[in-house]
């Protein structure tokens, strides 16, 4: 999101961070930073988003399902991609 000088901002985005508290043992919410932005760029930017990369996706949704399938020793199944490919030739 585009910035702007905090007179001349409609939102405030508070970024919190989780600091160790060594002596505690604990993490504690602190704020990191403010982030300032006018209310109309900002939704856009919101609402907006960018798809990213149709392969990246699936490879990265494959890794997650062979990963849940090693666990509980599932069958083989066909890949995504095997799947993504056959639904785009029919």
């Amino acid at each position: 999101m585009m910035e702007v000088d905090k007179n001349e901002a409609e939102i405030a985005w508070l970024v919190y961070d989780l600091q160790l508290d060594q002596q505690q043992k604990r993490y504690k919410l602190t704020r990191f930073r403010a982030v300032y932005t006018r209310f109309d760029t900002a939704l856009d930017k919101i609402t907006r988003a960018e798809a990213g990369d149709v392969e990246n996706f699936i490879e990265h949704l494959q890794e997650k399902l062979d990963a849940k399938l090693e666990i509980g020793h599932s069958p083989d199944a066909p890949t995504l991609m095997d799947v993504f490919d056959s639904e785009n030739t029919e």
